[in-house]
């Protein structure tokens, strides 16, 4: 099975939110409808990266263990370019 490392970033405040699944799609669409209690206060949220892992103990290694590898590099080139996926 496939599981996804993402990051999502809010609209409403800019803020970051990362997380793991085992379906990206179903877990975005919670995620927008506010059926997560941390998520639901900066709707709406854009997907801005994400990657795939094939086993789910390699996807929370990369997802849980070493968050700011992946998150602060991100967060670095949207300080720096300006980018946003709108």
């Amino acid at each position: 099975m496939v599981y996804f490392i993402y990051i999502l970033q809010s609209r409403a405040d800019d803020s970051f939110y990362k997380g793991i699944t085992d379906n990206l799609t179903r877990r975005f669409d919670e995620h927008n409808a506010g059926k997560d209690s941390y998520t639901k206060q900066h709707i709406p949220w854009d997907l801005i990266w994400y990657t795939t892992k094939e086993s789910r103990a390699e996807a929370f290694r990369l997802g849980k263990a070493q968050p700011d590898r992946t998150v602060n590099p991100i967060r670095e080139k949207i300080r720096v370019t300006g980018f946003r996926k709108r």
